[in-house]
């Protein structure tokens, strides 16, 4: 049996005091641009998942958080990608949040729900965490 080497990748969970969770839109990057997705990135061999999100989080947004301030809510892996990824919800940070990357992302919103234009495979594990699931699968 063939053995491939797994993606890790971590996906930020942030919530304003009214609920509303922040998306990112996609720009420039050739994949799914114009659609919204989360603060994220691959986890790099030296990191744990909490020092990962922690880097995404000052590259992307500005943002400082520390690893009492997350908590890994859901587990999604994608069999077909070779990906594992790990959404963590973050519960407290330091800085005012701001597009660090324009480049690759044109815009922040904070949604009160997942919005139609979200990346398909984070809508759904959006609504796999929704549903209190703390793992899903998919052949994707």
């Amino acid at each position: 049996m063939e053995r491939y080497e797994v993606i890790p990748a971590v996906y930020l969970l942030f919530e304003d005091a009214k609920g509303g969770m922040l998306f990112s839109r996609r720009a420039n990057t050739g994949y799914m641009d114009g659609y919204l997705g989360l603060v994220a990135g691959h986890i790099e061999r030296s990191e744990s998942v909490f020092e990962a999100g922690a880097r995404e989080a000052k590259e992307e947004i500005g943002a400082s958080i520390s690893e009492e301030d997350m908590e890994i809510v859901h587990v999604a892996y994608r069999k077909t990608a070779g990906r594992v990824d790990y959404f963590v919800k973050v519960s407290n940070h330091m800085g005012n949040i701001r597009n660090m990357e324009p480049d690759k992302c044109s815009g922040l919103t904070w949604e009160a729900r997942c919005p139609d234009d979200t990346i398909p495979y984070i809508k759904g594990i959006l609504s796999e965490i929704e549903q209190g699931r703390a793992f899903s699968h998919s052949d994707l």
